[in-house]
């Protein structure tokens, strides 16, 4: 299996303004509470990914965004997997971006929702995972480590 590029909010933010596309695989409820305010941006919903993945350019380079990383990354790779060469992972998500203060537009005062944390590693511990979405309740940008 192909590794994939993991890249934090200020080397995506430089990328997508020198021409990289970024895909958002959040659910249509999500994109519309809160999107990317960045200059190109295709919108595939990640329960449509299967069917509408030949939308996505293969001609230049995607970052692929969500809430948190963890369905990005999982798109990220099925596009490596099918031919796709410039691919890279906005880790931490659109949580790590809003707590980086990296442009958006909508409530970016209303939580994250974050429904793959359950699926995968995150930054949090567990019983934090457990309480963000496992549990019904949302996980907020404050949980995102900041490393980056």
């Amino acid at each position: 299996m192909k590794d994939i590029k993991e890249m934090c909010p200020g080397s995506s933010f430089k990328a997508l303004n020198d021409g990289a596309l970024l895909l958002d695989v959040r659910e249509k409820d999500e994109f519309e509470q809160l999107r990317f305010d960045v200059p190109d941006m295709l919108h595939i919903p990640y329960s449509e990914f299967d069917e509408r993945y030949s939308e996505v350019p293969s001609d230049r380079p995607v970052i692929v965004a969500c809430s948190v990383g963890d369905r990005s990354q999982r798109t990220a790779y099925f596009l490596l997997n099918n031919g796709y060469n410039e691919v890279a992972n906005l880790r931490g998500g659109l949580a790590k971006w809003l707590h980086k203060q990296y442009p958006v537009t909508g409530d970016k005062y209303a939580p994250i929702s974050a429904p793959e944390c359950c699926c995968s590693s995150s930054s949090q511990d567990s019983s934090e995972t457990e309480d963000a979405c496992c549990g019904g309740k949302k996980a907020k940008s404050e949980n995102v480590s900041s490393s980056c």
